[in-house]
């Protein structure tokens, strides 16, 4: 495989401008990602200042012992855990809703940053960094994650759904799975796609992985364990009811502080809008930046003065009441987009985030929460950005010449462009000049009708319409038979097309990870994870 780098803008404002033009959003954040010296700033801050709000130690490391051998995770991954008893030992973090079959492949690739960038660090500060996956369990959007994108055998972008049907908002960690609804989907995937000599191997290792899972978030552990066990990546379940019980004290604190949370927060929106940006998290005046259970339905909270209550509900709560009920049943309770990075900062003593550019947007607003709870914003780094290029998609771009921005950018215009250029007779032009000279024809014509009855006029206009259509319909026969001609080469522009930019998205966010490994199999998987990128701002083109 070889890889190449190329600059591809984000496509949210602010993120592109963390990444391209730090200095002018530096305001909103603590560190420059790209910058050595912040990594060794921020590892002193974590090592010098002790906040108040910060979980015990040995008590997460038990929490994590017991998630992760509960989960049968690879011994290296345990032996990580261990590590962070050392007081010294910091963690890179990245999370992502539990996605069926691991969800798009930008799962993957946060994944892979996080690693890598963990063993980056720890060579250069000489201490221990962690890579850990916070699967964001307590999420409940069953639609987002209850697909896989995936090519058929005759090339077509294939969408297959989860056939559960979910009532109310329930979160993906306590949604019960149904073992043979899975391998059905499973099945039903595999036979849709193309066949392989991997297929069989690939299909059979999946379906092993089911047993003992008891929820959706199970499997979506198991299948990062069987991906990454072996490279040392901790996982933590945020709906966890053993990690429910480390957050009880920070529950307490984000209710107590809830007003000063939504003052913060309002501040943080008005920094981003000063700075010509908007804002990526909707500011609600009376939202909690909570949600509580019920019924086991996962329900926003709303501050009514000193009263909290659920949206759309009956049931109130004073803040004495919700601080109590916080500190004896945590697991009630979860965070939203808001709290959550606060939540991640009491537990574990984060030396970076990794985040796509909708988190960067996110955390531009957090700085002075952060700040209000004694707490410091960790570096965000951006997740590596990847492109899976294929030998039918270099074929065609050394054919004809593309350059990897005409393959992401232009493909329809360069396209466009080759077909044109087969005109050796000129057809294009020549149906113009037939309308100009019918049009140029027919205006002596339709002034004199005119002179004779406007409703001759009418007619005339009416008919040179009819005309021009007619000739219309000839030049789209003319140019299906054109496109017929040139079949063949218009397929494999379509094929590429298909491959890097499916449905006008980045392959990234469409595309799973085992439709790679159902094509090359698991010795490709294995050398493609363990290739060493350069963690920055640029695109990795990676030629398969």
């Amino acid at each position: 495989m070889e890889i190449r780098e190329h600059h591809v803008p984000f496509h949210l404002p602010l993120a592109k401008a963390y990444v391209e033009d730090y200095r002018s959003v530096a305001g909103l954040y603590e560190y420059n990602p790209f910058h050595p010296e912040s990594y060794h700033q921020r590892k002193s801050t974590l090592l010098e200042k002790k906040s108040q709000l910060r979980c015990n130690r040995e008590a997460l490391v038990e929490t994590l012992r017991t998630y992760n051998r509960r989960m049968m995770n690879h011994a290296n991954s345990l032996n990580n855990i261990e590590r962070l008893l050392d007081p010294h030992a910091v963690v890179v973090i990245g999370g992502q809703q539990p996605g069926i079959l691991t969800g798009p492949l930008y799962t993957i690739y946060k994944i892979i940053t996080i690693l890598q960038l963990a063993k980056r660090e720890e060579a250069r500060l000489s201490l221990p960094v962690i890579p850990v996956f916070w699967i964001a369990g307590e999420d409940h959007d069953w639609d987002e994650v209850n697909h896989v994108y995936a090519w058929k055998s005759d090339r077509t972008l294939h969408k297959k759904v989860l056939p559960t049907r979910v009532k109310g908002k329930r979160s993906l960690s306590h949604l019960p799975l149904h073992k043979e609804e899975i391998v059905q989907f499973i099945q039903e995937l595999f036979e849709a796609e193309q066949l392989t000599e991997h297929s069989d191997d690939v299909r059979e290792r999946i379906i092993a992985l089911l047993d003992g899972c008891k929820n959706y978030s199970d499997f979506f552990a198991r299948l990062l364990i069987a991906l990454f066990g072996d490279e040392g990546l901790v996982l933590i379940d945020s709906a966890d009811p053993i990690v429910r019980q480390l957050e009880g004290e920070m529950f307490a604190e984000l209710i107590k502080e809830n007003e000063a949370i939504s003052r913060y927060f309002q501040e943080g929106c008005d920094a981003v809008v000063k700075l010509g940006y908007t804002p990526q998290v909707e500011n609600n005046p009376i939202s909690s930046f909570l949600f509580i259970y019920e019924n086991g339905e996962r329900l926003l909270l709303e501050r009514a003065d000193e009263q909290f209550r659920i949206r759309n509900g009956n049931k109130i709560w004073s803040r004495e009441e919700l601080i109590d009920l916080a500190l004896n049943n945590p697991a009630l309770f979860s965070c939203n987009v808001v709290t959550r990075p606060l939540m991640q900062e009491f537990l574990f003593p984060v030396l970076a985030f990794v985040g796509g550019p909708g988190e960067i947007s996110y955390w531009g607003l957090y700085r002075r929460i952060f700040r209000h709870f004694g707490m410091e914003m960790p570096i965000i780094v951006p997740r590596m950005t990847f492109t899976l290029v294929e030998r039918h998609v270099q074929k065609l771009q050394e054919d004809y010449q593309l350059s990897f921005s005409d393959l992401i950018f232009h493909l329809e215009e360069r396209k466009r462009e080759w077909l044109d250029s087969q005109d050796n007779q000129n057809i294009k032009a020549g149906f113009d000049q037939v309308r100009e000279e019918i049009a140029h024809l027919y205006r002596p014509l339709q002034a004199k009708l005119a002179e004779m009855n406007q409703g001759l006029a009418r007619l005339s206009e009416q008919n040179l319409k009819r005309i021009l259509d007619q000739v219309g319909y000839l030049e789209t026969k003319a140019n299906q038979a054109f496109a017929e001609k040139h079949q063949a080469v218009l397929k494999q522009f379509e094929r590429a097309k298909q491959s890097l930019i499916p449905n006008e998205k980045p392959q990234e966010r469409i595309y799973n990870l085992f439709t790679f490994i159902n094509k090359y199999g698991w010795s490709w998987w294995e050398h493609f994870k363990r290739l060493t990128f350069d963690i920055n701002h640029l695109h990795k083109e990676v030629r398969l």
